[in-house]
């Protein structure tokens, strides 16, 4: 569990592109009374104090609360196919979403080697950025295409935000934009 000093009250996912895998999303809260909105509607009643929730999402969804709270994917595959046992875009994961209140502008990370025993040949990093910065970032010293973005629902303190699901190869990776922090990213691996 991360330390409720580094939870936040916004965070975008989006699932798994090319082809939008459904997704289940939990959201922990920390206080009484916390309300959290998904894409601007309110999800049901207050949480209580360390009331957790699950809902499925397909596509991109903003998860916004009055008060800090954690969120976390949890990625349903593998299944099984006609011709093997594993998809080839990922197994089964637990990720817990960085906050939106929590930006870079260069943050550098792994990608694995290890797929012969999960049997998946395609690996993608989350990329979150403010609109305005979206043609700003590069990976591995190349523009990340702007294509691979679509935009957030809603708004961040009057900011618009795009989220991208970016393939990587396995190896040493780094991300960059230029600008300040408050300009950068938020990145899920």
């Amino acid at each position: 569990m991360l330390p409720v000093s580094t939870w936040g009250k916004h965070y975008v996912f989006q699932s798994k592109q090319p082809r939008d895998t459904i997704e289940v999303i939990r959201v922990l809260s920390l206080s009484d009374n916390t309300e959290v909105m998904l894409n601007g509607t309110v999800w049901g009643s207050p949480f209580g104090a360390n009331e957790h929730r699950d809902t499925i999402v397909y596509g991109t969804i903003h998860i916004s609360a009055d008060k800090p709270i954690l969120a976390a994917d949890y990625s349903h595959e593998p299944y099984y196919n006609e011709t093997f046992f594993y998809d080839s875009v990922g197994g089964s994961f637990l990720a817990v979403l960085p906050p939106l209140e929590q930006t870079y502008n260069d943050f550098t990370f792994y990608t694995s080697f290890d797929t012969l025993d999960a049997g998946y040949t395609e690996q993608f990093v989350q990329i979150v950025t403010e609109e305005s910065n979206n043609a700003r970032i590069t990976l591995d010293g190349q523009l990340v295409p702007t294509s691979y973005f679509r935009p957030v629902p809603g708004t961040v303190n009057g900011r618009t935000f795009v989220a991208g699901s970016v393939p990587v190869k396995a190896w040493v990776h780094r991300i960059q934009s230029p600008g300040i922090s408050d300009n950068g990213f938020v990145i899920l691996a």
